[in-house]
């Protein structure tokens, strides 16, 4: 049996399977991973920072605690060092209103039980040592999937040194062939990019309710005269010439970095 006819010679299945390789390649190597990459990396990195800051601040309070042998001056340094401290905006311990009370009253009844003072220290002292734990886990996880995208990486490497060895003995004609499914490829997974990176929808309704209430005001600089029709001639103008500038500048890395990191501290992303 012939296995390779001339219309299916190596050199056509070898191209063939190329262009398959190099498109799901080009695919996998999208703006949207890249972008999933760049992301990723960078929540990863603020973990680092996040849970580097978590023990700092931890540490201070198990040593504040050592430091003294009043049970009510322990349960209020943990309390102190518990109901404040956030992680990206969010308190990390909300249900701390009996202990303030419980402290309160403690400062002034003596009386009152020592062992629902001790309670209440191993309480919340566990409660620290869980936060603790979890974000030990969450850095493993972290380094594991550190490990993935870099071996992901490494694999399309690969696929490459492949593509690069099986191109030069391409001709012109499967050049343009294959280009032509890369572009096509391509393209598709633009618009998949655009169709996950979308932009809300803009609530009109807001929008016209906040400049009836905020009416625009730009007397100081407003070439146009006074009045709210040249107020909005102004608005308007300046909106266009920030538009156009947005379509003829690049926009530089170290701006979408930074962009980055601010969602990702105030965890909008």
């Amino acid at each position: 049996m012939q296995i390779f006819d001339d219309k299916n010679t190596p050199q056509k299945s070898a191209r063939m399977l190329s262009s398959s390789v190099s498109s799901l390649g080009r695919a996998v190597s999208s703006p949207t991973k890249e972008m999933m990459s760049i992301v990723t990396n960078m929540k990863l990195e603020e973990i680092k920072i996040q849970q580097t800051r978590m023990l700092d601040h931890y540490k201070r309070v198990k040593n504040q605690v050592a430091g003294t042998s009043n049970r009510t001056a322990k349960l209020r340094f943990l309390y102190d060092g518990m109901k404040t401290f956030a992680i990206a905006g969010t308190l990390v311990h909300t249900n701390l209103q009996n202990v303030e009370a419980l402290i309160t009253q403690s400062g002034l009844d003596p009386t009152i039980s020592q062992d629902l003072l001790e309670f209440w220290i191993k309480r919340l002292t566990a409660e620290i040592n869980r936060c603790e734990k979890r974000w030990e886990y969450a850095h493993l996880f972290g380094g594991l999937l550190s490990e993935y995208v870099r071996a992901e990486n490494m694999d399309w490497e690969m696929t490459d040194e492949v593509e690069s060895v099986v191109d030069s003995s391409w001709s012109l004609a499967s050049d343009r062939e294959t280009d032509k499914t890369v572009s096509e490829s391509y393209a598709k997974t633009e618009k998949e990019f655009y169709r996950v990176f979308k932009m809300d929808p803009v609530d009109v309704e807001a929008v016209k309710k906040f400049l009836v209430e905020n009416p625009l005001k730009f007397e100081a600089n407003n070439i146009y005269g006074d009045g709210e029709a040249a107020d909005w001639k102004y608005f308007i103008d300046e909106m266009k010439e920030f538009g156009e500038y947005l379509l003829t500048e690049k926009v530089e890395t170290d701006d979408v970095s930074l962009a980055i990191k601010s969602l990702l501290k105030n965890d909008l992303l």
